[in-house]
């Protein structure tokens, strides 16, 4: 059965991208409506509220977060996308949990469709045909490949201001793997960089499309790792793509005023 949606959703991506034709879990309107990936278990824009409060789990399991520090810490149960957000913002964590990396793989779950509420059809596109493979490494902002350092997301946030690819900055590429048209791995001596396509549609409000991607890079030596979402934009065919609001990755939006190019 995973085999088989694997061919559809590779099927319809490759179809989307050759403009053959929207798939049914697009937004039909424009030349470009709005798309996302089936992995978001999204069934349309008007449902959004409703799969952030979807349950995650099978009757009532839940997954266990910690409301505050020391005495005053309290144990919650998320149920859903939306109980983890509520509980987020009244100071919940799952740092000393034992179930840190479930909650870790949930927040990547639940994370992207927050997205989608702005999300616009396109009437323009430099983004049509731009699929993952080997080729994409040259078009591809630097700053996907992430850096545990405030020095180092420095650079790579330079590396998007000038327009510098991914292909560019990384340390001897030694694999690419690419699952599908949506989704590849990168190797190289230090990192493994594992890249998705979540959604194409006008983020920004700027009637161009825009791809939403999700990149997790992970140190192939001890335990770095980084997940990061980013919105990509560039200005004209076959130019390179770069992130929108770039500053917000560079350690805190505080800080990004100490890159050089500001």
């Amino acid at each position: 059965m995973r085999r088989k949606l694997a061919l559809m959703i590779t099927t319809v991506v490759v179809a989307l991208c050759l403009g053959i034709g929207a798939p049914a879990w697009a937004e039909e309107a424009a030349p470009y409506p709005v798309w996302w990936s089936p992995e978001l278990g999204l069934e349309s824009l008007d449902k959004i509220d409703e799969r952030l409060e979807r349950n995650l789990w099978p009757g009532d399991d839940g997954f266990r977060l910690f409301v505050g520090i020391g005495k005053n810490r309290t144990t919650v149960i998320a149920h859903s996308c939306a109980d983890i957000r509520r509980y987020e913002k009244e100071g919940s964590g799952a740092i000393d949990s034992p179930d840190i990396y479930l909650w870790m793989t949930l927040y990547r779950q639940c994370s992207p469709i927050e997205l989608f509420p702005d999300a616009k059809p396109s009437n323009e596109s430099y983004v049509a045909n731009f699929v993952l493979n080997a080729d994409a490494l040259d078009y591809l902002p630097a700053m996907l490949q992430g850096s545990p350092s405030c020095d180092g997301m420095c650079r790579l946030y330079d590396a998007n201001h000038y327009r510098i690819p991914l292909g560019q900055k990384l340390r001897r590429p030694n694999d690419v793997a690419v699952a599908s048209p949506y989704e590849m791995t990168v190797e190289t001596e230090i990192n493994r960089i594992h890249i998705e396509i979540l959604g194409r549609a006008d983020f920004n409000d700027d009637g161009v499309e825009d791809i939403f991607l999700r990149s997790i890079v992970k140190a192939k030596e001890g335990r770095w790792g980084a997940h990061k979402l980013f919105t990509l934009i560039r200005d004209e065919p076959d130019g390179v793509l770069w992130v929108l609001d770039a500053e917000d990755y560079v350690c805190s939006p505080e800080s990004y005023h100490l890159c050089s190019t500001q």
